[in-house]
């Protein structure tokens, strides 16, 4: 009798439900080992489940499951952009503190179990406990496991997050466009907050009413909307596309591989020609030559780096309409600036000597067509294919440069003020405590750092610098970056960037603390870089820059880790020179690739997985810059 009272007691029948479900879910774990916590490196994957956009979740806030850069998240390794000082994806080290500070590439936490990037054993395994959960006598009853279930592996888990995703967002999309816009709400007259390029794979809601789309809006799990007939095609199942080009590597200095023009009046076609239509392209070539007073550069530009229109250019993706949702996905939809009507029609543009494209990764690796007469295999391997989906001769183009430039993550070991050698091998000395003399010492690589005591000294006729181990360092081969006030515009704890054009030096703050510092090169004479306090308006993984101006003619197909802050002026990469520290752009602020790309993963507005650009939002916060 005093049994079946304590039987019926609700407290003791829980008890006794939950030894039952643990005696049963350490039989399962015997039999079962726990799978794994792992970073699926999958861009654009059709299964991408994001919760929240990094930028809404509060700092040192967890990562909601399946949101970017969580364990087992798609696109969780291209969030992983590391620092240039620390471990990279390449040898499987974590994201250093400054992309944690971003949300990205964080070590994941969850209650009861640590993540797979703690520094224990068993987490560095892989292997991190189950998390335990409170108990309820039906779930050990029936089997079942819910969010109050007593016991769940990190794959069980995993199951209930993928089928409430799936649940929340059961269409697939895929863009075909090679711009096709994400609008902030479902009407075609609100404003555009970013844009996927062709062959991007996303999941979205249902179908929503809204206005300005022949088919249905529907919402993204990033924020925004995008409508169905504007660059989209949406089905409950994952659509067909053939046309997709490469993939960006997120997670390189550089998204694609880039070729450079070695010869003058280089056509690109839009598909790979015949014989004679070649012939027929190079006549034509030969007779605008004869004519010809400026050089070539016949497409309309896209977003450029040339300042000649005092930054009134506008970003395409920003500010033109969308376009025509009946227009074929391939070619892509820019028209010429000043065709001429001697070109024939399969000719997409003419390029000149130092011009740049991007190869598409995936038509490379493919081998020529194995049907068809031999002849058009062989032009097939003579051609080669831009991520644009133009062709070019392959014997007109060779590799373009990587330069290997890293800044310097400022901390303990390196802090300002801190001189950065941008000459070549440079020479330095060390003071003889015996003698007090001076004699050689250890030199300096080009772009290597040092703190230095803001001590100065003329050793000879040459100036000196002391840096923190005591050696002394000629002034004229260094950059010295040195810590700046915050503007009173930028939040206590903000991130910005400040680049002083006369050390041409960049340097990273959260607040008032600097973190990164790098050489940079700004505009040249007639170029300069606008002075004053900007905020970054706009983010691209990659965008197409040129110019035509008198002989210094240029054009550079998807340009890496553009940030606009103010018309046509960028922060980006820039692989095409290594001459860091000196003037050198049309007017923008030129980084290393490495280092562009670290600003652009650390910077706000935050790109969201799959898409290829990001807008900034009047309501939301956006990195500053201040140049000087």
């Amino acid at each position: 009798m005093y049994m079946d009272v304590r039987a019926r007691l609700p407290w003791y029948a829980g008890f006794l439900a939950a030894m039952a479900c643990n005696a049963c879910q350490g039989a399962r774990d015997e039999i079962a080992a726990p799978m794994p916590l792992a970073h699926i490196s999958r861009p654009y994957s059709d299964s991408a489940a994001s919760a929240l956009p990094t930028a809404d979740r509060k700092p040192g806030a967890p990562r909601a499951p399946g949101a970017p850069g969580a364990p087992g998240a798609p696109g969780a390794m291209e969030d992983r952009m590391p620092h240039p000082m620390g471990p990279t994806p390449d040898d499987g080290g974590p994201a250093g503190p400054m992309e944690c500070a971003a949300g990205i590439g964080c070590p994941v936490r969850t209650k009861g179990h640590q993540s797979a990037l703690d520094s224990t054993p068993g987490a560095q395994a892989g292997v991190p406990p189950p998390t335990k959960r409170r108990a309820t006598p039906n779930a050990c009853a029936t089997g079942t496991h819910s969010a109050r279930g007593c016991w769940l592996t990190p794959s069980e888990e995993a199951v209930q997050t993928r089928a409430a995703f799936d649940k929340r967002y059961p269409v697939h999309g895929v863009a075909f466009h090679v711009l096709s816009q994400v609008f902030e709400r479902p009407t075609a007259a609100a404003p555009v907050i970013g844009y996927m390029r062709r062959g991007a794979r996303f999941r979205a809601t249902q179908s929503i009413r809204g206005k300005g789309c022949v088919g249905r809006w529907h919402g993204l799990p990033a924020g925004g909307f995008v409508c169905g007939s504007r660059g989209f095609l949406l089905a409950r199942h994952p659509p067909d596309f053939a046309h997709a080009p490469a993939f960006p590597r997120l997670s390189d200095r550089l998204p694609y591989p880039y070729l450079k023009t070695v010869a003058r009046d280089v056509p690109q076609y839009w598909r790979i020609p015949t014989v004679d239509e070649e012939r027929a392209a190079q006549a034509a070539l030969m007779a605008i030559a004869r004519d010809r007073t400026t050089p070539t550069g016949l497409e309309q530009p896209e977003p450029t780096d040339a300042p000649d229109s005092g930054g009134s250019k506008q970003i395409r993706a920003t500010h033109e309409p969308a376009e025509d949702p009946t227009e074929s996905p391939t070619p892509e939809a820019d028209t010429e600036k000043a065709r001429d009507e001697r070109l024939p029609d399969y000719v997409r543009l003419v390029m000149g000597p130092g011009f740049y494209v991007t190869e598409d990764s995936l038509d490379r690796s493919r081998a020529p067509s194995e049907t068809g007469p031999a002849t058009a295999r062989k032009r097939e391997s003579d051609f080669v294919r831009t991520v644009r989906g133009a062709y070019v001769r392959r014997d007109a183009l060779v590799p373009g440069s990587d330069p290997r430039l890293r800044g310097h993550r400022l901390g303990s070991d390196l802090r300002l003020p801190l001189g950065m050698v941008y000459l070549k091998r440079t020479r330095t000395a060390r003071r003889d405590p015996v003698t007090g003399g001076f004699a050689a010492a250890a030199a300096l690589a080009r772009f290597a750092a040092a703190s230095l005591t803001g001590r100065s000294q003329r050793i000879g006729a040459v100036s000196h610098q002391q840096a923190a181990d005591g050696r002394w360092i000629p002034t004229r081969a260094l950059r010295i970056a040195r810590a700046r006030r915050r503007p009173p515009l930028v939040p206590r704890t903000g991130r910005w960037i400040h680049v002083d054009l006369a050390e041409q030096v960049l340097v990273a703050y959260e607040g008032d603390t600097p973190v990164f510092a790098t050489l940079v090169s700004t505009g040249k004479p007639g170029f300069e870089t606008p002075n004053g306090l900007f905020r970054i308006q706009a983010k691209h993984v990659s965008t197409t820059m040129d110019g035509t101006q008198g002989d210094d003619a240029y054009r550079i197909e998807d340009v890496p880790w553009t940030m606009y802050f103010q018309g046509s002026y960028a922060l980006h990469g820039a692989f095409w020179h290594k001459r860091f520290g000196r003037v050198r752009s049309h007017g923008c602020v030129n980084l290393a690739p490495a280092d562009a790309r670290h600003l652009f993963a650390w910077s706000t507005p935050v790109l969201p997985s799959g898409w290829h650009g990001v807008l900034a939002q009047p309501k939301k916060h956006s990195t500053y810059v201040m140049i000087d």
